[in-house]
């Protein structure tokens, strides 16, 4: 009897697999269709993702019994009796001279990670995405940035979730920026972007889920619905993609008109697009002042150090500084100013904690 891949006990195992690895390539394909059409085995994704990523710097590595590791070891890298040769393809791991093995890493260090080929699937003025990149750099990890309006955005669509920032790690799409911190949290711990202390921890992540959701609506009803500021994001759609000449000015300009629409139906459906424009200049305004009480004393939401929930900030205030009516209202909030200032200033610092 064939199962129901919607089933939800299915879907967070395909995920479990998947996350982890051990997916055989048709569950593999399977899930991949499902990512595409169920909300269910994204949320599933990345719950797995999130938990595997903490564990890589939560749980301390345990040595294994020596007389286990001498039997696996033994039939691991024994001969095959028929020609002699190694049974499994696989090195047998150096030792040093008292005849122990090097204890295992909780994170590769930074030589290995500058091995790593990071891809980021960016646009440029989205604040998800100067979220992320802002990430990147402060923990001093080189990335190239691929522009999504193109080609590209077929490859995350595929691969991904068709949104964007999507980051490739040596091959592995990770899709949402908070997704993709914590999976960059677990590859370079050395600079951390989420506090130790597991109230510190919590605090973190409401204020990014805060940032990233109550502003976002607002900043997209003015950017895109602002007569003032429509304009920038049109001629932004037109630029910003990687096929040249006039064949990309008419993909942007495709683009902009269906995302326009799609975001329409987004701002009313979310229920800021129904209020009056007044109505959400005012909400807009509290929670500008309300950013800005959380700012004092600052520097930081949460101190002296930058979490995530600053970068996740950080990346809705920039968009809110491009339509002119937002941008004056940012800047009528002194702590706001100084913590973009102080931002910015980041990207300054050496990478070293």
């Amino acid at each position: 009897m064939k199962r129901d891949l919607h089933d939800p006990a299915l879907v967070d195992a395909l995920a479990r697999e998947v996350a982890l690895g051990t997916a055989t390539e048709a569950a593999r394909r399977r899930f991949d269709h499902l990512l595409a059409t169920d909300p269910a085995a994204r949320k599933a994704l990345a719950h797995w993702q999130t938990l595997l990523a903490s564990c890589a710097t939560a749980v301390q590595p345990v040595p294994p019994d020596p007389v286990l590791r001498g039997r696996v070891e033994a039939r691991l890298f024994a001969a095959d009796e028929a020609d002699g040769q190694p049974r499994y393809p696989v090195a047998r791991p150096a030792r040093d001279a008292a005849g122990s093995m090097p204890p295992p890493r909780v994170a590769p260090d930074r030589q290995e990670i500058a091995c790593m080929e990071l891809v980021l699937y960016d646009w440029a003025p989205s604040p998800f995405c100067a979220k992320l990149r802002a990430v990147l750099d402060y923990k001093g990890l080189s990335y190239r940035r691929v522009p999504v309006m193109g080609p590209a955005l077929y490859r995350i669509r595929r691969r991904g979730n068709g949104k964007v920032p999507a980051l490739e790690i040596d091959g592995r799409m990770v899709t949402d920026s908070t997704d993709i911190a914590h999976a960059l949290e677990a590859l370079a711990p050395a600079r951390p972007v989420l506090p130790q202390d597991p109230r510190q921890r919590a605090l973190n992540q409401a204020l990014e889920d805060w940032a990233d959701e109550t502003f976002y609506f607002q900043a997209l009803y003015f950017q895109w619905m602002e007569p003032q500021a429509a304009p920038m994001v049109r001629e932004a759609f037109r630029t910003q993609t990687s096929i040249p000449g006039l064949a990309g000015r008419l993909f942007g300009e495709l683009a902009y008109r269906a995302y326009r629409r799609r975001i329409a139906r987004q701002v009313i459906g979310q229920g800021t697009g129904r209020k009056p424009h007044a109505q959400i200049a005012a909400d807009l305004a509290r929670n500008l002042a309300a950013a800005a009480e959380l700012l004092s004393p600052g520097p930081f939401l949460l101190g002296s150090r930058p979490h995530l929930c600053d970068f996740a900030l950080m990346g809705q205030l920039a968009y809110l500084m491009r339509p002119p009516l937002t941008r004056a209202m940012v800047q009528a909030h002194a702590p706001l100013t100084d913590f973009l200032a102080a931002m910015r200033a980041l990207r300054r610092e050496p990478a070293q904690s």
